[in-house]
């Protein structure tokens, strides 16, 4: 039995389940074995940034001034910094992450001021569910109480949005519909709706502007069209829709997964999702060429779940 990954005793998460649908190797790699990249690339930061901010603010339940919002950001770099090891380059694009994030987040609570309107149950909320002898487990962003009916949320940091895809998309989502079924699971109850929050980072490199231009250049491009850079798409999935999913999508899917592991993992590479629009995927050297270079094993299969941030 792999000492890194028993299914039966850790159970699995969405993502475990998308990237067995995606590739059967990289499954094999990264969650039996336990493969991950040494150093993730830093534009990952931003997301992982603005979702510890918007976490704390929501869970203080307080609209935040702009002071509080560097404050946050702040705590976020220093105990990054405390963690990682950081040369005069990395520095200097993460200094640009989190000015990015100060100004996008600035503009994003006067959009969504609202929100503090409502009643949040929870944020960044952990999940653990049975589903088919196995422990179905993620992580809620948030979740609040909108006409006595839980409403979840879910915060997407994209470069690119596509409004009309991801609206067609959102009913059949492997993530949104897990997190609706550990909702109605966990609380007894069918989610009202779900919230896809998406905030799109801005692709702006601060080159050799001055840290006052790079600011300036950020505010007024956001300020010129607020909704090129914060989509908020509603899905309400009835109860009945949701268990005609969880028999015909996930129950199979899962059983698959079962046996999959249960015969060793053994699987097959999907050439297709080894280069994505995203570049190379994170186990393409061992894939290919069986080069490890790069990559560590990590400690958690699910580091999102039980490491640190």
């Amino acid at each position: 039995m792999n000492e890194f990954l028993n299914l039966y005793r850790d159970g699995l998460s969405q993502s475990l389940i998308q990237k067995f649908l995606s590739c059967r190797e990289q499954c094999r790699l990264e969650y039996y074995e336990g493969w991950t990249k040494q150093k993730q690339p830093l534009h990952f930061k931003f997301g992982t940034c603005v979702h510890w901010v918007l976490a704390e603010i929501y869970n203080e339940g307080e609209y935040p001034s702009k002071e509080h919002i560097i404050v946050l950001i702040r705590k976020y770099e220093r105990n990054y910094l405390q963690k990682n090891v950081v040369d005069t380059a990395d520095q200097k694009e993460l200094d640009e992450i989190f000015m990015l994030a100060e100004y996008l987040l600035e503009r994003y609570f006067i959009l969504y001021s609202e929100d503090f309107d409502h009643k949040w149950m929870f944020t960044e909320k952990n999940f653990e569910v049975e589903f088919a002898g196995l422990k179905l487990r993620g992580r809620w962003d948030g979740g609040w109480i909108q006409n006595k009916r839980l409403c979840l949320v879910d915060h997407k940091c994209l470069s690119m949005i596509d409004e009309e895809g991801i609206t067609d998309m959102l009913p059949c989502d492997m993530q949104v519909m897990v997190y609706l079924y550990a909702a109605l699971q966990e609380f007894g109850t069918m989610p009202y709706e779900m919230n896809y929050n998406i905030l799109r980072r801005p692709n702006f490199r601060q080159g050799k502007k001055s840290d006052e231009e790079f600011k300036q250049h950020i505010i007024c491009t956001i300020n010129k069209d607020l909704l090129h850079y914060f989509k908020r798409i509603q899905i309400r999935i009835t109860k009945d829709e949701l268990l005609f999913w969880v028999k015909n999508q996930l129950t199979p899917i899962i059983d698959e997964i079962k046996r999959w592991f249960d015969g060793g993992c053994k699987g097959y590479v999907t050439p297709g999702s080894l280069i994505t629009k995203y570049g190379r995927c994170s186990m393409f050297g061992a894939i290919t060429k069986n080069d490890y270079t790069g990559l560590v094993k990590r400690q958690f299969p699910f580091e999102e779940l039980d490491g640190e941030e």
